[in-house]
């Protein structure tokens, strides 16, 4: 089968499941290789599908572009990945696709559905009769598998759009475990590698995913209604495998290893690690970590192996907020990991959440005195954005605490709720203020610049800057 795995050019988005944000709202973010894709083309090409993909949004590229691609292939079957703030957007993508090949079927992969949201929207989009439409929302690989094999009736977590008719899934049946040593040498030639850079170097780095899967109930994450709460962990063997291609082949030495929390198993993290160094592999990467997840033995040899970065979402400073949105740390916790991974000799980027139901004036200013106080490298501080699907969007539907119904025109950074406490043009304006208090104070301006010795990456610092200023002052 000829197969059209596209990256619509519908949003500068990153589509993965938990993290559907808009990149042109971030602060320190670039977009990131749409690795589940490759991993995806990778899979259908060794089951000996005909497979192309173009990543149009990283590209700069519109939907002439995609449909002179689609007239050249002439694919039996097209899929893309929609999020929660581009799905009208992305519907009417397809049905400009679909008047172009009217045989076409898609795959479209949308985690945060339900019946009446999909509903509205598919009556607004007016497709043509007879279309077919795979909407999914869970258990992605094996329900392609199983779709493109004829096993329909084993896809358990889709809406199917056909003859104008909405099927509801049958989740009756459990699930599968995806074997994760299934993502191997994903096809990178379909990218063009300088559209993925880090954002101090500007040097091309590749996004390897090592697990998928969250077994803590953090109120706003996605992760565990999307991925499960079984945590699925690729073998060191086959990322490093793919580690030395991206070097070898690619000419790629910056690596961000994609986890719902690397850190989460001790052992795998030091035989990862070993495992670098053995191969001499001289690379440099970053992660992600939870406060309770870590120790001095594990952050050196992580140190050793070359990580130069860790993100924490420590998500607020407030032991009443994260008590409320049950992230299962303590502030404690927060400071004794951040000094750990300092004394290792890397560096800290906290991702925070301001806005929550019961954030007020008194607990957002804990959160920024704590995080003042703590010194991360780097800071993001969002909004909430619920996801359906997850207990905040429940709280904050059961609440009224939502603004408006149109979750399409807000984001990570346009806050959508207001708090008990708070209305919503208040936590946008408090999110800009704790930006501006961390990031424009003399003492980390000078501290920053100091420990730049490499002129390209001042100057990137520079101009990160004065794109923070425009952002968050004017």
């Amino acid at each position: 089968m000829k197969i059209f795995l596209c990256n619509p050019p519908t949003g500068f988005f990153i589509r993965d499941e938990r993290c559907q944000i808009d990149v042109k709202s971030r602060l320190a973010e670039n977009i990131r290789e749409p690795v589940q894709i490759l991993y995806l083309a990778g899979l259908l090409q060794k089951q000996g599908h005909d497979v192309f993909f173009r990543d149009y949004s990283a590209s700069h590229l519109s939907i002439k572009d995609v449909l002179l691609d689609t007239n050249s292939f002439m694919p039996d079957l097209f899929y893309l990945e929609t999020t929660q703030g581009t799905f009208s957007n992305d519907l009417s993508f397809i049905k400009k696709i679909d008047e172009n090949n009217k045989n076409l079927e898609f795959i479209v992969k949308a985690p945060f559905l339900d019946y009446d949201y999909l509903k509205k929207r598919i009556e607004h989009t007016n497709f043509s009769p007879h279309k077919k439409i795979y909407f999914l929302t869970k258990n992605f690989e094996n329900s392609i598998i199983s779709i493109l094999s004829g096993n329909v009736q084993k896809v358990n977590h889709a809406y199917i759009l056909s003859d104008n008719i909405i099927s509801k899934p049958n989740e009756s049946m459990p699930d599968d475990d995806f074997d994760m040593d299934r993502y191997i040498s994903p096809p990178r030639y379909f990218l063009n590698k300088t559209d993925y850079i880090c954002p101090d170097t500007c040097e091309p780095i590749a996004y390897i995913y090592t697990s998928k899967g969250c077994p803590y109930d953090c109120i706003f994450c996605a992760a565990p209604t999307y991925l499960g709460k079984k945590v699925l962990v690729r073998s060191v063997a086959s990322i490093i495998s793919e580690i030395i291609e991206c070097v070898h082949k690619y000419r790629i030495n910056n690596f961000f290893f994609r986890s719902d929390t690397f850190t989460f198993n001790k052992k795998w993290v030091m035989d990862f690690c070993k495992c670098i160094e053995k191969e001499n592999l001289k690379i440099r990467w970053g992660t992600n970590s939870r406060a309770d997840k870590g120790d001095k033995e594990m952050f050196a040899a992580m140190k050793s192996a070359g990580c130069d970065i860790l993100g924490l979402g420590i998500e607020s400073g407030s032991s009443k907020i994260l008590k409320a949105i049950k992230k299962g740390i303590t502030t404690d916790d927060i400071t004794n990991v951040n000094n750990l991974i300092k004394d290792s000799g890397m560096r800290t980027f906290f991702h925070c959440i301001i806005g929550f139901p019961w954030d007020d004036h008194d607990t957002i200013s804990e959160t920024s005195r704590f995080i003042q106080k703590l010194e991360p490298d780097f800071v993001e501080i969002n909004v909430p954005y619920p996801l359906k699907g997850t207990e905040l969007y429940d709280i904050a539907s059961n609440n009224s605490l939502f603004v408006s119904n149109d979750l399409e025109a807000y984001s990570h950074v346009k806050p959508i709720l207001r708090t008990f406490h708070l209305n919503e043009k208040e936590v946008g304006s408090l999110r800009k203020k704790l930006i501006a208090s961390f990031y424009l104070r003399p003492k980390y301006i000078i501290k920053s610049l100091k420990r730049t010795k490499n002129p390209k990456v001042l100057f990137n610092y520079v101009k990160w800057g004065c794109m923070l200023i425009r952002k968050v002052v004017f």
